[in-house]
């Protein structure tokens, strides 16, 4: 009979296994196509499924993994997108756009479990690293919450190398700002928009 500890460890998997199907299928996704293409996970390597974790074996986060690897990574890594872009095109934001290499490296340490066939990585300029990103959205969301502010959702979004955040009540935008301000935050790091709950 197998020990719990058997039991745990086969759930952790397919625990794991259903999170890196979920990522591969939102990140293929993306860029508003449906190819038609399915998520084979024969093809996720031992590699990708490693990258979800920390030396210590915890699963990450995906913005604290995206963090990690823009301040271990040179070059600014500010998020990736595949908006607008051709198919096998990723767009890498980069505080420095001209380093193709950092990019490339940045994206393939970030792209985990994807199943686009990515042949192509384009640095485009970034405004912002997504460790500061992560941090700020980190910060902002407590202060926020102390302050009686309660976004309806928040993220730091690749997309456009910029936090968001939805207010139910845009009128809090300016009280927002303002705590913003008091934190350090860049104004045009974050972007408040409406949003009713649900």
């Amino acid at each position: 009979m197998p020990s719990k500890r058997a039991y745990g460890l086969m759930a952790a998997i397919i625990l794991l296994l259903s999170l890196v199907a979920a990522a591969a299928v939102i990140a293929q996704g993306t860029d508003g196509t449906d190819d038609g293409e399915a998520v084979n996970l024969d093809e996720v390597t031992e590699e990708a499924v490693r990258r979800l974790f920390d030396e210590n074996g915890v699963m990450m986060n995906p913005n604290r993994r995206l963090a990690r690897i823009a301040r271990e990574r040179e070059g600014g890594f500010g998020g990736f997108h595949f908006d607008g872009a051709p198919k096998g095109t990723a767009f890498v934001f980069m505080l420095d756009p001209d380093n193709r290499a950092a990019a490339e490296a940045a994206f393939h340490a970030a792209y985990v479990g994807g199943q686009r066939g990515i042949t192509r990585v384009v640095p485009v300029q970034g405004d912002f690293s997504f460790a500061d990103l992560a941090e700020w959205y980190y910060a902002l969301d407590t202060a926020l919450v102390e302050n009686d502010i309660h976004p309806t959702s928040g993220a730091p979004y690749e997309i456009d190398n910029r936090i968001r955040f939805g207010l139910a009540d845009l009128s809090q935008a300016e009280d927002a700002r303002q705590i913003m301000s008091e934190l350090g935050i860049p104004e045009g790091a974050v972007i408040f928009a409406k949003e009713q709950l649900g």
